[in-house]
């Protein structure tokens, strides 16, 4: 799948992907009634949307979004700061539903975590090596000015 969507990104930059590119002379969906809503399309009815009329899914239904009083999206989109502004929702005044929202605060935790291997502490450990060394031969400050602190890095070190 990474492979697939790294390639997808690729022919998108470079204009070259003619699903994605037949958006632009689509004219969306046939309407169900005389209403002036387009129909509401599951994934499986987008999916042969866009085998019948060569246009990509995703970007149909990512371009859509912005013309929608409702939008249904994992928690991922909210948190992340890129995919929330990729949708292009005006988020002033929004009004946020929280489906499942036990599952928020770990889900919340979860993304703003990482781990650290001991060859990133192994790592970090060689870098205040490093900067130990520059001050000891004098390319550091010891004063209050924007340079590297010896306090500092003895403090950093010890941890």
């Amino acid at each position: 799948a990474t492979a697939m969507n790294n390639e997808c990104s690729r022919l998108n930059k470079e204009r070259k992907c003619r699903f994605r590119n037949n958006l632009d002379r689509f004219g969306g969906p046939s309407k169900i009634d005389d209403t002036e809503e387009p129909p509401i399309l599951d994934v499986e009815e987008l999916r042969l949307m866009g085998k019948k009329h060569t246009i990509c899914p995703f970007y149909y239904a990512r371009d859509s979004v912005k013309d929608c009083d409702l939008v249904l999206v994992p928690y991922n989109y909210l948190f992340d700061k890129e995919a929330r502004s990729s949708l292009e929702i005006q988020w002033k005044d929004a009004i946020l539903i929280f489906d499942e929202a036990h599952n928020l605060e770990s889900f919340a935790s979860d993304a703003t975590s990482f781990d650290l291997t001991g060859l990133d502490i192994a790592g970090a450990i060689t870098e205040v090596s490093r900067g130990v060394d520059l001050v000891t031969k004098g390319l550091a400050s010891s004063g209050d000015d924007e340079g590297i602190k010896v306090d500092n890095l003895i403090k950093l070190k010890a941890m």
